[in-house]
C-alpha cells in the first residue's frame, strides 16, 4: 500500500502483524484494535481486485485472550500466539 511507502503492481497477500508486549495495552483496547485491523483488511480486500490470501498475525506477551480473539472469515486467516516468556 502506498501509505506504507512500499507497493507492488499486483498484490500477493495482505498481512497485518499486531504485537502486544507485557506492559502493553489493556485487553479491551487490544481486542478493539484487532477488530479495527480486521475491518481495515476487509476494506483493502474490497478495493483491490484479486483472489489473494489475507492474514492477521497477533503476537501477545501479556495474557492469553485467545477466547476473545475473532476467528478468520471470508478469506481472512487469523493466527493468535500467546508467549509468556
Amino acid at each position: 500500500m502506498p501509505s506504507k511507502g512500499y507497493g507492488f503492481l499486483e498484490p500477493m497477500a495482505i498481512i497485518e502483524i499486531k504485537l502486544r508486549r507485557t506492559n502493553g495495552q489493556g485487553d479491551n483496547s487490544f481486542i478493539e484494535g484487532i477488530k479495527k485491523d480486521i475491518r481495515k483488511i476487509k476494506e483493502i480486500k474490497e478495493k483491490v481486485y484479486g483472489n489473494y490470501p489475507c492474514f492477521l498475525i497477533i503476537l501477545d506477551k501479556k495474557i492469553d485472550i485467545s477466547q476473545s480473539v475473532p476467528r478468520g472469515d471470508n478469506g481472512l486467516t487469523i493466527y493468535y500466539q500467546f508467549a509468556n516468556d
